[in-house]
């Protein structure tokens, strides 16, 4: 898979990028797989999958929160709770390309980091667990 992109620095760019920061929020790294474009970071609370493949056919970079149980989440739910503002995101989004930051992989990492400084704290802090998104997507289905 790796050859069809044409992008080997995948799992070190994820560690100079995320790393680090993940860190500082309780994260560890928990390995992935570099040809399927997969990086993990669990929490006691969260894993996060830092991916390149989950727009199939768009090849980018995304995030994609599940439980430690790695019971998947609705992205949409989840924007729901923490109220994400899109005016807010969508100037994140044209700083990025402002700067021309989209012209790499790296790049789009650095833009998801500050997506996930700026909207997901509390998930990343523990505040916000699986099992309040839990009782949330209870009420969205009602």
């Amino acid at each position: 898979m790796i050859d069809d992109i044409g992008y080997d620095t995948f799992f070190k760019d994820c560690d100079e990028v995320f790393k680090d920061f993940l860190a500082g929020y309780g994260f560890e790294d928990i390995g992935g797989d570099e040809e399927d474009y997969e990086k993990f970071y669990k929490s006691k609370f969260w894993i996060l999958e830092i991916n390149m493949l989950c727009n199939f056919p768009h090849i980018g970079v995304c995030r994609i929160f599940k439980s430690t149980r790695e019971e998947h989440i609705k992205g949409s739910i989840l924007e729901k709770i923490l109220q994400i503002n899109f005016s807010e995101s969508s100037k994140i989004y044209n700083k990025h390309l402002k700067l021309n930051t989209f012209k790499t992989y790296k790049g789009e990492m650095m833009y998801v980091r500050e997506k996930l400084e700026k909207f997901y704290k509390p998930i990343l802090t523990g505040e916000f667990t699986y099992e309040d998104y839990k009782k949330f997507e209870t009420l969205e289905e009602k």
